[in-house]
């Protein structure tokens, strides 16, 4: 309920702001045309009024009867318990505007504080599990280890990665594989 309200704030507040309404009208081409555009975009969901993440884009195009933001040259940060833990960008991203799942796409490189780095070019955030998911091609990167397959979920500070199938690893000795093994929660 906080976060539909914080996403209508903004959402109204950024429209106040100097956004431009678009008709919603279908285009020549039959695509449904925004309903709002935005230079410059800001979004952010709560639960309990606690920050769970945070999208900024140069460009954004809400379509309220599809309840989605489609948005350009994306960063988003996740949180946990009030502390950024990950940022992730993207060439674009949708938002569900209810649901606040996040799909992000193109060249999606995400970062923990960890140190850990996952490269795909299709990123979904499940708000619901809080999780991050794929079904594309990965790359997980994590001290000095290189971890590549398809298919991929893990939470949102990259701690527990599952590569579901194709799974290669590279690491510069056996020990380091052998570490990681034993580390619960990384690179599975």
């Amino acid at each position: 309920m906080a976060q539909r309200a914080l996403f209508s704030f903004l959402a109204l507040a950024l429209l106040l702001a100097g956004c431009e309404k678009a008709p919603n009208t279908p285009a020549p081409g039959g695509e449904e045309q925004p309903n709002l555009t935005f230079a410059g975009f800001n979004a952010r969901g709560t639960r309990l009024g606690v920050v769970e993440w945070e999208a900024q884009a140069a460009t954004a195009q809400v379509y309220n009867q599809k309840k989605l933001a489609r948005a350009q040259q994306v960063t988003i940060r996740y949180f946990q318990q009030g502390r950024q833990v990950s940022v992730a960008e993207a060439d674009t991203a949708e938002i569900g505007t209810e649901s606040h799942d996040i799909l992000a796409l193109g060249s999606v490189v995400l970062r923990a504080s960890n140190g850990t780095v996952l490269e795909t070019d299709r990123l979904r955030w499940e708000n619901q599990r809080q999780r991050v998911s794929t079904e594309s091609w990965v790359k997980v990167t994590r001290r000095g280890s290189v971890l590549t397959g398809r298919g991929m979920t893990a939470d949102r500070d990259l701690e527990d990665v599952v590569v579901k199938e194709d799974v290669q690893i590279s690491a510069s000795s056996i020990t380091d594989v052998r570490d990681q093994a034993r580390d619960p929660g990384i690179l599975r």
